[in-house]
């Protein structure tokens, strides 16, 4: 079943936001949004937060590092601790990663809500 015009403009809103110009393909093609079109939405919205959220986690542990260190040398004592968890993937840069991966990992899912 198609979405309602105002329900459809803010999904392709939710949808910009998330991917930005990525989401541009869509654009023209706003009317053919349905409710599966909407779920496929939700699941990337879901993992792109949980890739964002990796990333605030690193970046925590580093500045927290940076406040109790609070010398010239703290980054380098944490040195072998981040590059561990990077490395076996307890933690992961993401950032403008995450926009792209999502993007790359359900824009065939959305595609086939849309026929």
């Amino acid at each position: 079943m198609y979405l309602q015009a105002a329900e459809q403009d803010a999904l392709y809103v939710i949808m910009k936001s998330l991917w930005g110009r990525y989401a541009d393909i869509y654009s023209g093609r706003t009317h053919m949004f349905n409710e599966m079109t909407v779920d496929v939405v939700q699941q990337a919205i879901e993992n792109h937060r949980a890739c964002n959220n990796e990333m605030l986690s690193l970046l925590s542990g580093l500045a927290a590092g940076a406040a109790i260190g609070a010398h010239r040398k703290w980054l380098r004592e944490a040195l072998g601790d981040l590059a561990g968890k990077l490395t076996s993937g307890t933690s992961g840069l993401n950032g403008q990663a995450c926009m792209a991966t999502t993007f790359a990992v359900y824009r065939t899912e959305i595609e086939l809500t849309l026929y």
